[in-house]
């Protein structure tokens, strides 16, 4: 959780961390409620999904999700977060596939902060 002491872009960084770790448990309800509304998800592929059908995606496919090198940038109540990502599908004939990717996050803050947008990239250093 966020803490109340936790400078805003501290804050942000553990929103991600929150985000990833929620996919990672399939924990659907409290994933949701972390994203926005009017939540959009453009895939390393180019594909766009809104809220509903990229949480349908998730639960199709199991998968974990690693963040590191996550910078922020604020603008009020929004950040722009940039992280390194390692995702890890689970593959039931198959040894794990791991997708490393670029990836850049909007959030902004309510009550707490909430993810409205998120863009990735395969890294080309890390495929």
């Amino acid at each position: 959780m966020n803490s109340p002491h936790a400078v805003p872009a501290e804050q942000v960084v553990e929103a991600n961390k929150r985000w990833c770790n929620l996919i990672s448990e399939s924990n659907w309800p409290e994933l949701e409620a972390v994203l926005d509304p009017d939540f959009t998800y453009r895939h390393s592929t180019g594909t766009l999904d809104r809220k509903a059908a990229w949480i349908a995606r998730m639960q199709s496919r199991p998968r974990s999700i690693e963040a590191r090198n996550a910078s922020v940038r604020l603008f009020g109540s929004v950040a722009v977060l940039s992280s390194d990502q390692a995702v890890t599908f689970s593959q039931s004939d198959a040894m794990p596939k791991v997708v490393q990717l670029n990836v850049l996050q909007v959030w902004h803050r309510l009550d707490r902060w909430i993810l409205a947008a998120h863009y990735s990239a395969v890294s080309p250093a890390g495929n």
